[in-house]
């Protein structure tokens, strides 16, 4: 398990419903809130090369909607930009008010990446922000990078 300065980030992490698991995800990050009881929490999906499958991502959404506040949904790739294919299931999903980061390997490995986010965040100082920033760049640019 790894931490930041006061969030908690693990990787391989079973969602149980008494001793059956029901979903695993990749990884996923916990960060509380300073002075009080709430927190951000984000489940996170790693690929490498390969695509993402429509029912993969559903079952991401699917254990989102069993946490309040919704969690941040982390979908991450090594190749440089999303297939038109899963762009369209990640849009849908952000259309349906999920609050997805679809980071590629240009987040990833973040040479100079105030320079992509063309939003009104250059410098990404929280989840919501990058969130809006890798949407922005990942989902809706028709620029190619």
């Amino acid at each position: 398990m790894g931490h930041s300065s006061r969030g908690r980030y693990v990787t391989g992490v079973n969602f149980c419903r008494g001793t059956t698991v029901e979903r695993e995800v990749d990884y996923c990050y916990i960060h509380p809130e300073l002075f009080g009881s709430g927190y951000e929490l984000v489940l996170g999906e790693a690929k490498n090369f390969i695509e993402y499958a429509g029912p993969a991502i559903q079952r991401l959404l699917d254990l989102a909607d069993q946490f309040r506040p919704k969690p941040f949904l982390a979908v991450a790739t090594l190749k440089d930009s999303f297939s038109d294919a899963e762009k369209d299931v990640l849009r849908a999903a952000v259309e349906k008010h999920y609050r997805i980061i679809p980071l590629t390997r240009l987040e990833l490995d973040p040479y100079d990446l105030h320079e992509r986010f063309a939003t009104r965040y250059k410098y990404a100082v929280s989840l919501e922000q990058l969130q809006e920033a890798c949407v922005g760049v990942n989902l809706h640019s028709t620029e190619r990078r």
